[in-house]
């Protein structure tokens, strides 16, 4: 009976655990950063937008919702989308130290995502959550807005 006694409780906490760092952890923007360059692929100036997330949701269904609750505001004061190729990263705001003191004159090397040293740092490419483009959802359950005529969804990242 004493076994059980605290089973029960460390399991309820388990769940409490798993429920908050999944669901109910909603993430908050820090953030918001945006640069144009010139791209090879598009051949043309793209526009890229990070955004830096505090408590970034861990599960797809809570990511989904920090766009829809934040998209329109980013949308409306930032507007990201204003060419076919322009795009918005989500990343988990981790700065950590510089490998290379040239990467901080960059937007996003290969490896980090340096925000030409606005952040003090960069933020490596493993932090990166979902990021939102142009073009049609490739799947069904995708969350997918208009914006300046184009249709724009989320991507995640995994």
């Amino acid at each position: 009976m004493g076994k059980i006694k605290i089973m029960i409780p460390a399991f309820l906490m388990c769940l409490c655990y798993m429920l908050n760092a999944f669901y109910l952890r909603q993430g908050h923007i820090n953030g918001i950063y945006q640069n144009t360059e010139y791209s090879d692929i598009w051949e043309r100036n793209c526009k890229s937008t990070v955004i830096l997330i505090d408590d970034a949701p861990l599960s797809h269904h809570a990511q989904k919702k920090l766009w829809q609750r934040n998209n329109k505001e980013i949308i409306e004061k930032w507007d990201p989308f204003t060419k076919e190729c322009d795009s918005v990263l989500f990343v988990n705001n981790n700065v950590g130290h510089v490998e290379h003191k040239e990467d901080l004159d960059t937007w996003i090397t290969e490896g980090a995502i340096c925000l030409n040293g606005a952040v003090g740092g960069c933020i490596s490419w493993d932090d990166r959550l979902f990021y939102v483009e142009a073009g049609d959802p490739t799947w069904k359950d995708e969350v997918s807005i208009v914006s300046n005529g184009f249709r724009v969804h989320l991507t995640f990242i995994d």
